[in-house]
């Protein structure tokens, strides 16, 4: 599972310029991560032990790609909701 979670964030990263380009729309950006990314992540993931540190983890690269796609910084103040 961690070695999906370490390709898929090498599909991210190979993606900045996509993620930083104004005049894609976000609509846009979640459709190719939902298509590149989440298709790199999930492969295989119907023989995975879902264990709680895994969803934590999973959970944490969401959030991580969420935030590099709408250009939200770790200094800056939003909560989740």
């Amino acid at each position: 599972m961690l070695r999906r979670v370490g390709l898929a964030s090498s599909v991210v990263s190979s993606l900045q310029r996509i993620w930083k380009c104004s005049y894609l729309s976000t609509n846009t950006k979640v459709h190719l991560y939902q298509a590149l990314v989440m298709s790199v992540l999930l492969y295989g993931a119907e023989t995975w032990t879902l264990l709680a540190a895994y969803v934590g983890t999973l959970e944490a690269f969401h959030m991580k790609c969420q935030r590099q796609m709408l250009n939200i910084h770790w200094w800056d103040h939003i909560t989740n909701a």
